[in-house]
C-alpha cells in the first residue's frame, strides 16, 4: 500500500509493524508523553504544544518511519509566542515550529554548531552565577529548582503577576522575592518599569 501524508508531514493511511509500535507506544506511556488510550499523532503535537516544546518530527527518507521528540524548550520566542495566542491553530503552531527549528540550523556551507537548549542556558548561567554563593549543596539545589521552573513561568509569559509566579513555584510572597532577586543577579531577567505596574523580563541570550 502507498503511504499518503497530510500537507504537515503526519503521515497517514499506514500501520506501523507490530513490533515497532509496541515499543514506541510503551516508551512513549512511560515518559508520559502520550496516553494509552489511542488518541493517535495529533495527539502528540497537542502534547508538544502545551508544554511549547517543538513538535514531533517524523524522518520518511526510509522504510520505516522515525519519530524524534524533544522534551525542552528550543526558543522562547516561539514558546512566548504559544503561551501569550492560546488561540493558535495547529498548522499555525506547525508554521511557528517550523520557523524556531530553521533559525536553529546551520546555513549551508557553515560548519554546523552545538545548539545550546533552553534548560542547559540556565544551567550554565545560573550555576557560574549563583552557586558560589552557596556553602551547601542541597540549598543550592532546592533554590535552582524553584528558580528554573520561575524563570520558565517568566518566559512564558512576560506579564506573568507575583500569584501566578507563586502558585507557579509553590513559594511564598517573601521566598518569591528572593528568588526573582537571584534570577536578577544571574543576568536572566531584568525588570521592566517601576515596582508598582511593571514586570519581570527573560533577558534575550
Amino acid at each position: 500500500m502507498t503511504d499518503k501524508f497530510t500537507d504537515t508531514g503526519i503521515p497517514q493511511g499506514r500501520k506501523h509493524l507490530a513490533r515497532q509500535e509496541a515499543f514506541l507506544v510503551a516508551a512513549m506511556v512511560n515518559l508520559n508523553m502520550v496516553d494509552s488510550v489511542g488518541s493517535g499523532i495529533k495527539r502528540l503535537f497537542d502534547i508538544q504544544k502545551e508544554r511549547y516544546f517543538p513538535l514531533p518530527d517524523f524522518d520518511l527518507t526510509r522504510r520505516s518511519v522515525t519519530l524524534t521528540i524533544l522534551g525542552k524548550i528550543l526558543d522562547m520566542n516561539y514558546a512566548r509566542k504559544l503561551a501569550s495566542d492560546t488561540d493558535l491553530s495547529l498548522q499555525e503552531v506547525i508554521r511557528l515550529d517550523k520557523a524556531q527549528k530553521k533559525k536553529k540550523t546551520a546555513k549551508a556551507g557553515e560548519k554546523p554548531r552545538q545548539v545550546q537548549t533552553f534548560d542547559q542556558t540556565f544551567d550554565q548561567t545560573f550555576d557560574q552565577m549563583i552557586k558560589p554563593l552557596f556553602k551547601q549543596q542541597a540549598s543550592y539545589q532546592k533554590t535552582k529548582r524553584v528558580c528554573a521552573s520561575l524563570f520558565k513561568a517568566i518566559t512564558a509569559d512576560s506579564t506573568i503577576t507575583r500569584q501566578k509566579m507563586q502558585e507557579a513555584t509553590g513559594t511564598k510572597t517573601s521566598s518569591l522575592k528572593t528568588y526573582l532577586k537571584y534570577l536578577a543577579t544571574a543576568g536572566l531577567i531584568k525588570r521592566i518599569g517601576p515596582d508598582n505596574g511593571g514586570h519581570w523580563e527573560a533577558v534575550e541570550r
